[in-house]
């Protein structure tokens, strides 16, 4: 991990506006109550911080860019507020944001932060840090620098409240989240990225170090939601579902189904509190130890999850019987009819509920799951034969199941 230091520049006046390209540092680190914009379109730029503030009460926004050395230095008492919005850009060789032994209420990033090298430092206490954009460590080949850097060897971090809906990445071998031992120390994780592994976003998030004291996933969907990749955790969390409360992350979520390796390198000895429990009226939800250091988060309802009992649509033509060869919708199952699966496939759609009772043939059958999303069927499934499942989404099974020919 780099330490960085910066030579003391005497203030300029504020507010500081930065309307056009410049190439040397604001310096405002003493003057409280000052305000620092940078604008849409253009470039700061310096050969060691972009930025030296400081003052109680400041605030930092950036619509431009953010090149050079480092970007951001904040000295004691230390910044109200700071924020990179949807066009800013920061990107260093060294640290892009260092907090030295200071504080900062609220940090916002709606934009892209990267670094050759460590891309945030924290030697100091963040109340607020929201990361709907991304921040990237180590960007270059090989690179051993993390996303977010939480204390030193002999100084502490604290963040009290880690709002995660983007991408806390590296792009070599660092982390995500590293927190010193003893020294880093995050109250509560909010954490919404992880899902399909297809963008950074819906990748697990990977964390090194003590883990938070109150864990909360943020479910956005069935693909998009949050995961953590655990390394040399030395402490417990409390698990949760994050129900809202931070401004502009909206609640999670939920569908009936089985979220996978919300968890992987996590014992059971790290897990402070409840494995099961509910969320709002609808839903029970359950951690799941499904191998070795990996679990699952299994969602059912509580009742019904405000299903009326019939099918969700009431086309009047029905088929009786999905035989070999036959690919069959659950629409066109019906309401009346009493289906029998005897060779062929059920296809179901995403959104789709059913009561339907359903009988497996000793030919058994297919059930396809949609191609994204899940469907519920709360009819019993009966009969002798084997039901093979497929497809890329959920199937939810809320039936009292008596079908003994097996699952494949």
């Amino acid at each position: 991990m780099t330490a960085l230091f910066g030579r003391a520049q005497a203030d300029e006046p504020c507010p500081v506006n930065v309307s056009t390209n410049r190439n040397i540092s604001v310096s405002v680190a003493s003057t409280p109550n000052c305000s620092i914009h940078i604008s849409s379109g253009v470039t700061l730029s310096a050969s060691g911080y972009a930025i030296l503030a400081g003052g109680a009460g400041s605030t930092v926004v950036n619509d431009g860019t953010i090149s050079g050395f480092s970007g951001m230095r904040n000295s004691t008492p230390g910044i109200g507020t700071f924020t990179n919005s949807s066009s800013g850009v920061i990107t260093t060789t060294s640290t892009s944001i260092f907090n030295s032994n200071s504080s900062i209420t609220t940090f916002n990033n709606h934009g892209s932060i990267s670094s050759n090298n460590d891309s945030f430092t924290n030697r100091g206490n963040i109340t607020n840090l929201i990361n709907t954009g991304s921040i990237k460590g180590g960007n270059v080949a090989g690179g051993a620098g993390s996303a977010i850097v939480n204390g030193s060897v002999s100084l502490s971090g604290t963040i009290t409240n880690l709002t995660n809906t983007g991408a806390l990445s590296s792009g070599g071998t660092g982390y995500g989240i590293y927190n010193y031992l003893g020294q880093g120390s995050v109250s509560n994780l909010n954490n919404g990225q992880g899902g399909n592994g297809a963008t950074p976003s819906t990748t697990a998030l990977k964390h090194w170090g003590p883990l938070p004291t109150n864990y909360n996933i943020i479910v956005t969907s069935t693909s998009k939601y949050g995961q953590l990749a655990v390394f040399s955790p030395s402490s417990s969390t409390i698990f949760g579902i994050y129900s809202g409360g931070v401004s502009g992350i909206a609640a999670s979520t939920l569908t009936p189904g089985t979220y996978t390796d919300v968890f992987t390198g996590l014992d059971v000895i790290n897990l402070n509190g409840a494995t099961s429990g509910t969320y709002g009226s609808l839903y029970n939800w359950s951690l799941s130890n499904r191998t070795g250091r990996s679990w699952d988060l299994i969602v059912t309802c509580i009742s019904t999850c405000g299903i009326d009992n019939s099918n969700s649509n009431s086309n009047s033509s029905s088929t009786t019987n999905i035989t070999t060869g036959s690919t069959v919708s659950l629409n066109a199952v019906g309401v009346t009819a009493n289906p029998v699966l005897a060779g062929g496939t059920l296809v179901l759609t995403k959104g789709e509920r059913s009561r339907q009772a359903l009988s497996i043939l000793s030919e058994g059958g297919i059930i396809s799951a949609p191609t994204a999303g899940a469907a519920q069927l709360l009819g019993q499934l009966s009969g002798s034969g084997r039901v093979t499942f497929n497809g890329s989404g959920m199937t939810v099974l809320s039936g009292v199941n008596t079908y003994t020919g097996g699952t494949i």
